[in-house]
C-alpha cells in the first residue's frame, strides 16, 4: 500500500533520497499501518458498510422480510379475519337463505382484508423487522393475538 501511495504522490521525477525523504516515507507508512486499525474499529460498528467492506454482524432478535414471509402470513391473516367474520355472521341467527348469501359476503370480506393486508406487506419486504412478532403473529390463534404481535404488545412473553 505504501508503493501505491509513493506513486500516486511521487509526481514525474523521483527526488533523492534524503534524511528529510525518509522521514516524509516513514510518516507515509505510519499512516498507512494506522489505517487499518481505523477500518477494523468501523467494521465493528452498527452503521452499514460499502460492498468492499465487511458486513456488521446481524442482529440476533431482527431478520429480513422475504416475500414468502409476507405469503405466509397472508394467508394466516385471512383465516383468522374469517373466522371473526363467520363468528359475527352466527350471532345474527340467520335462515338457510340468508346465510349462504352472507356467507360470501363475509368470505370475499376476509379476501379484500387480507388482500389489503399484503399490500401493506409487499411495501416492507426487504427490510428489517423483528423476528419473533412473525413468529407469534404467525402461532396466533385469534385476529386480536396476531395484531398484538405485529404491533410488539406480546414481544416481552419469550423474556419469561
Amino acid at each position: 500500500m505504501g508503493f501505491v501511495m509513493l506513486v500516486g504522490c511521487g509526481g514525474g521525477k523521483p527526488e533523492p533520497s534524503t534524511p528529510a525523504s525518509t522521514s516524509d516515507y516513514d510518516e507515509m507508512a505510519t499512516e498507512s499501518e494506522s489505517e487499518p486499525e481505523e477500518t477494523s474499529a468501523s467494521s465493528h460498528s452498527s452503521a452499514p458498510v460499502s460492498e468492499m467492506g465487511e458486513r456488521p454482524p446481524p442482529i440476533p432478535e431482527a431478520w429480513e422480510l422475504h416475500q414468502r414471509d409476507c405469503d405466509a402470513l397472508g394467508a394466516k391473516y385471512e383465516q383468522l379475519l374469517l373466522a371473526v367474520e363467520l363468528e359475527k355472521l352466527e350471532a345474527r341467527k340467520l335462515n338457510e337463505k340468508q346465510r349462504g348469501a352472507a356467507e360470501q359476503n363475509v368470505r370475499g370480506t376476509a379476501k379484500q382484508g387480507a388482500e389489503n393486508w399484503m399490500r401493506a406487506c409487499e411495501g416492507i419486504v426487504g427490510t428489517v423487522q423483528v423476528k419473533s412478532r412473525w413468529d407469534c403473529a404467525y402461532r396466533a390463534n385469534t385476529l386480536d393475538r396476531f395484531k398484538g404481535c405485529m404491533d410488539g404488545k406480546y414481544d416481552r412473553e419469550g423474556d419469561d
